[in-house]
């Protein structure tokens, strides 16, 4: 649930800004682009003490809620600095002749763009559920119930002070890592053409 979820949110809200950075031209566009980039790069570590208190007092602690939040923290930036390198390869021709044919930008984005990165943002799609899937560290300090650990975390905690459950670790990491590798298997095709095409070039 966290994983898919993040996922669709920062496809959309990323994917959003991510084409309104590669096409648009307009004030502090080069400084906000820096920012969350900036915000890509601040170590966990530094923020989880405020960050942990903050969620104490809000009474959002063990929550799926609130690990789909914390991980859009770090995805959305990835989606949008991925992202923008696809649609700025988009000729801008496919922007003037979809205008004078009478679409908005809504639906050139939808009608035109989309289709034509559609292996970009396949590939982006799985790189965010493989970050989001095996995010470790915030799930570890933020849940205390299955109610809300992840899956790593569960795997995590078969192993004790005094022992360590093998079998349990074992079962539970080839669990782990069937839904990534069912994800790889099925968009393989779309993987391998967003690493290497990248879009369209003009």
């Amino acid at each position: 649930m966290v994983a898919v979820s993040v996922t669709i949110i920062a496809l959309i809200i990323g994917g959003l800004a991510a084409h309104v950075f590669a096409k648009y031209q307009f004030n502090f566009r080069r400084q906000l682009i820096y920012l969350f980039l900036f915000t890509y790069m601040i170590p966990s570590v530094v923020i989880v003490i405020p960050l942990y208190l903050l969620l104490q007092k809000m009474g959002m602690l063990d929550s799926k809620l609130t690990l789909i939040i914390l991980d859009l923290t770090f995805a959305i930036p990835f989606v949008i600095w991925i992202m923008q390198s696809y649609f700025k390869q988009v000729s801008h021709d496919f922007y003037e002749a979809a205008s004078l044919d009478g679409c908005s930008r809504m639906q050139i984005l939808r009608l035109v763009v989309v289709p034509i990165v559609r292996p970009g943002i396949l590939a982006t799609m799985i790189f965010v559920f493989l970050l989001s899937w095996d995010e470790f560290f915030f799930s570890l300090l933020f849940t205390s119930t299955l109610h809300a650990k992840t899956i790593s975390v569960a795997i995590s905690e078969f192993s004790g002070k005094n022992a360590v459950d093998f079998g349990m670790v074992a079962t539970g990491g080839v669990l782990a890592s069937l839904p990534p590798l069912f994800i790889a298997i099925v968009f393989q095709k779309f993987l391998v053409q967003g690493m290497t095409a990248g879009g369209v070039k003009e």
